[in-house]
């Protein structure tokens, strides 16, 4: 059963398609309005699969799940002017930015909203999924940026405990875990492959992901036991991803370090 803000929420989007100014020469309203109907009925389907904008997606995600209205009001009134206000939050994409195909294997309303809140955070370049390594620089969320877009959106008690370079300890999941258990808000900082069964035992380089956590973190046994396994479900790439991803491949905690870079958490 839909709630009072899905309900209104989709009001909203009956009434933008019947709308006639729009500023995205490349994105079809109709397929913009489908989209948000898609995400108010099911918000785990805001995607940046076809894109680099894990960042942006982790918390728009969260936005559509919890506040359907603000999103869709916040899509509705990108697509028509290019701006959008959510609560103490801005979002202003470049004419450089609306004027950009949409890229293959990206949703319309995907990439007005993620490719418009990453786009406002480039002071001075503009990303357009080129598939260059440049274009994918651009469109890096660092910790910094979503710690402020969750203050703005109105979250309090912030914390930004991340690395760039060093992955984070045990403790650090552990404070993690103590946030999203009273209710926060929890973006986890990793590296890909840690939801990669083939991959997963890498150690990598750099952070290059970010996950809304979906449940808590849990553990076999002690952390130093050998035989520990570690268990939990994050939102990515417009599904509940399981880490580990296969079942049958268990992961050990220093195994899931070696892909963990830390979490920005804030309380709703």
């Amino acid at each position: 059963m839909a709630t009072e803000s899905q309900t209104k929420a989709l009001a909203l989007v009956d009434d933008f398609r019947t709308h006639t100014v729009g500023v995205w020469p490349n994105l079809d309203r109709a397929k913009v309005a489908d989209g948000l109907v898609d995400r108010i009925n099911n918000s785990v389907n805001v995607s940046s699969s076809g894109s680099s904008l894990c960042g942006p997606a982790a918390f728009i995600q969260e936005i559509a799940k919890t506040d359907p209205e603000a999103y869709v009001k916040a899509a509705i009134s990108l697509y028509d002017t290019g701006v959008a206000t959510i609560k103490s939050l801005t979002i202003k994409s470049t004419s450089t930015f609306r004027s950009t195909a949409l890229p293959a294997n990206n949703a319309a309303v995907d990439w007005l909203v993620l490719g418009s809140l990453r786009d406002s955070d480039n002071w001075l370049f503009t990303y357009k999924q080129t598939g260059h390594w440049w274009d994918d620089v651009k469109a890096i969320t660092l910790p910094h940026s979503v710690a402020d877009w969750m203050t703005k959106f109105g979250y309090t008690d912030v914390h930004n405990e991340t690395n760039l370079l060093l992955t984070k300890d045990w403790d650090n999941v552990v404070e993690a875990n103590k946030y999203f258990a009273k209710g926060y808000k929890v973006s986890l900082f990793i590296a890909a492959d840690m939801l990669n069964s083939g991959k997963q035992e890498n150690f990598s380089a750099v952070p290059d992901h970010w996950v809304g956590m979906a449940s808590l973190c849990t553990l076999s046994a002690i952390q130093a036991d050998p035989a520990a396994q570690i268990s939990l479900s994050v939102y990515s790439w417009a599904a509940l991803q399981t880490v580990p991803a296969d079942k049958s491949k268990p992961m050990h905690p220093k195994v899931f370090l070696r892909n963990y870079y830390g979490y920005v958490a804030g309380k709703p």
